[in-house]
C-alpha cells in the first residue's frame, strides 16, 4: 500500500476551533464595511456626473442605478459600523433568561399572591 501524502490535520484543544472565526469576524467586518464605503462614494460620484448631463433614457437609466448602489451600500455601511461601534454585548447565556438556572430553580418571576 502506498502512504497518504498529507498529513493529519492538527489536533485542536476542545473549545478552540471556534476562535479563528471569531476573531476574524470583525476584521472581515471591517474590510466589508470600507469596500461598500468606497462603493458609496463612488456611486455618489457616478450620481453626481449623470445628473450634470444631458437628460436622455441612458442617463436617466444610470442616475437610477447609482442611486440604488448609493443607497444600498450606504445603508448596509451604516448598519455594519453601528455594530462595530457599539459596546460589547452580554455573553449568550446572560442574554436569555431561563438558560441558566438559579438556586430558586430558574430566571423566571414567580407570582407570588
Amino acid at each position: 500500500m502506498t502512504a497518504d501524502p498529507t498529513p493529519p490535520a492538527p489536533a485542536t484543544p476542545a473549545g478552540t476551533a471556534h476562535r479563528g472565526r471569531c476573531a476574524t469576524a470583525p476584521r472581515r467586518a471591517r474590510r466589508w464595511f470600507w469596500a461598500l464605503t468606497t462603493t458609496a462614494v463612488l456611486a455618489a460620484g457616478v450620481f453626481h456626473q449623470e445628473l450634470r448631463s444631458a437628460p436622455s433614457p441612458g442617463t436617466g437609466l444610470l442616475v437610477l442605478v447609482s442611486a440604488l448602489v448609493l443607497a444600498a451600500s450606504a445603508i448596509q455601511a451604516a448598519r455594519i459600523l453601528a455594530v462595530l461601534a457599539a459596546p460589547p454585548r452580554l455573553p449568550a447565556w446572560r442574554r436569555t433568561p431561563g438558560t441558566r438556572p438559579t438556586h430558586r430553580g430558574g430566571h423566571e418571576r414567580r407570582w407570588e399572591g
